[in-house]
């Protein structure tokens, strides 16, 4: 469980430097590349005693995940142009359910019904996190004009976050950092490529930024991993995702300001209880 909360700590840390750099106007593609190639360096010199044991498999798979990773967020962005925020920020929270199943179904982890009602109650609670409700005219939006990129959000999500359980069970390795440098290597090819495309300069001023982005990045992916390793994944995922969820409102409420409505409160109220009953 320790690994799983500093995943959880560096997550929420991430979404605060997300939002800051929201709040600076700065162009997200060299942020992204500054961030992935300080999360390659760091892991890169983490794992670089180990990378013998880095097998085909794994490095394969690694590259994989590097690409699910930044396209993940780049079908976030196109869904979000389509179909406003409400929907795709509720859908890529709720892709957790894929490899929550994946996990008990595939690797066949038996949870009990203590912990069989933590999870159902953990997603059906989900859309109530958001600020916005979910409207009748949102989710006629959503078929209407994005019912593909809604599913594929889903399902990208879900795919990429299973895909680290799939590491952990299938190519283990000494230490995860040499995998990781493969993955995040992956992302910073792909982000730079993206600049060029975009004509997106990287400037002094990102480095900082980039550079910090790219450490919590990197740590709570390890993390992560870890608690996959020690953990069943069918606890780890609804987990990670209301802790997140749970203490990125709370910091942003003392941090941002942000006021919660009063379905966030319940959301908190009832994601707590979930929490209890899934561990």
């Amino acid at each position: 469980m320790f690994y799983l909360l500093l995943s959880i700590l560096c997550s929420v840390a991430i979404a605060h430097i997300f939002k800051w750099v929201e709040q600076k106007s700065f162009p997200i593609f060299p942020i992204f590349a500054i961030n992935y190639a300080m999360a390659t360096l760091v892991a890169w010199i983490n794992g670089h005693p180990v990378y013998s044991s880095l097998t085909l498999g794994a490095g394969l798979l690694g590259i994989a995940v590097g690409i699910l990773f930044i396209s993940s967020f780049i079908v976030f962005m196109i869904a979000v142009t389509k179909l406003g925020v409400t929907i795709p920020v509720s859908l890529m929270r709720l892709s957790a359910v894929l490899p929550t199943l994946g996990s008990i179904l595939i690797f066949q982890e038996q949870p009990d019904w203590q912990q069989i009602t933590g999870l159902f109650l953990a997603f059906s609670i989900l859309p109530l996190s958001q600020h916005q409700a979910i409207t009748r005219h949102t989710l006629q939006t959503m078929i209407h004009e994005g019912l593909g990129w809604s599913l594929f959000l889903f399902i990208i999500f879900g795919v990429t976050d299973f895909s680290l359980k799939i590491q952990v069970e299938v190519f283990p390795i000494a230490n995860a950092s040499a995998f990781l440098t493969v993955v995040f290597a992956t992302c910073f090819i792909i982000a730079a490529v993206m600049c060029l495309l975009q004509r997106q300069t990287i400037r002094i001023k990102y480095l900082g930024t980039g550079a910090l982005l790219g450490i919590f990045n990197l740590l709570s992916t390890l993390f992560f991993l870890k608690a996959l390793g020690v953990l069943p994944g069918m606890l780890v995922y609804p987990f990670n995702g209301i802790g997140i969820i749970l203490l990125s409102a709370l910091t942003s409420m003392m941090i941002w300001k942000e006021r919660l409505v009063i379905r966030q409160w319940i959301f908190i109220l009832l994601a707590s209880v979930a929490l209890i009953l899934i561990r």
